[in-house]
């Protein structure tokens, strides 16, 4: 078998992949912790057209960070949704807030409308879970899912109804995975001792290249 003399096979590299001698490293636009004392669970993100990050998952940290909050107040017991949304530098927070009520919230999903409104999926056990203009009012028992709409600014929530019924609802799936696609990824099971002492802190990082 001959032997490519090194300048032959130089020259078949530089003719086949050109980018391989000027390749440049990735580079971060930015990269943020973002938590509190507590465990905390980043489980969807969503870009807007402005260039914000908009983030959800839920909380057991009394000290997540908030800024132009719809519920300023963890609620002291379980875990509590999330939903901030990062300036487009990744340096300051647009809004953050919690979400939920007295007792398990867990949000697996968020997409971003165009007027900047998010809306978010997941599901509660709370039967005081915040609800305007709902299609269902109250609590259907175990695991309801909740579908919530916050306003551009965090601070106010245009329509979030909640369905469920009486028995486990399941793993829940919102319309913008299948098409816009947030990133959900597979979802745990519910926790059955979700209570105010963690193990230990687990801060999720927002990491975009």
């Amino acid at each position: 078998m001959k032997r490519l003399a090194p300048g032959l096979v130089f020259m078949l590299i530089f003719c086949t992949h050109p980018g391989l001698l000027w390749a440049q490293p990735l580079e971060l636009d930015y990269s943020t912790y973002l938590g509190g004392s507590g465990n905390d669970y980043g489980n969807g993100i969503s870009l807007g057209t402005d260039g914000r990050a908009y983030v959800t998952g839920y909380t057991i940290s009394s000290d997540f960070p908030t800024e132009n909050p719809y519920q300023a107040a963890w609620d002291s017991v379980s875990y509590d949704v999330f939903v901030t949304a990062l300036s487009s530098t990744g340096s300051t927070l647009s809004y953050s807030t919690y979400l939920g009520g007295s007792d398990i919230d867990w949000a697996y999903g968020i997409s971003v409308g165009t007027d900047g409104k998010a809306f978010v999926i997941g599901y509660t056990t709370s039967p005081d879970f915040p609800t305007k203009n709902p299609y269902q009012a109250g609590y259907g028992g175990m695991n309801d899912a909740f579908v919530t709409s916050l306003s551009s600014t965090g601070s106010t929530l245009p329509i979030p109804p909640t369905s469920g019924g009486a028995t486990l609802n399941g793993r829940t799936e919102s319309a913008w995975e299948r098409t816009e696609g947030p990133i959900s990824p597979g979802l745990p099971a519910l926790p059955t001792s979700p209570r105010k002492t963690p193990t230990r802190r687990l801060a999720h990082m927002v990491t975009p290249l």
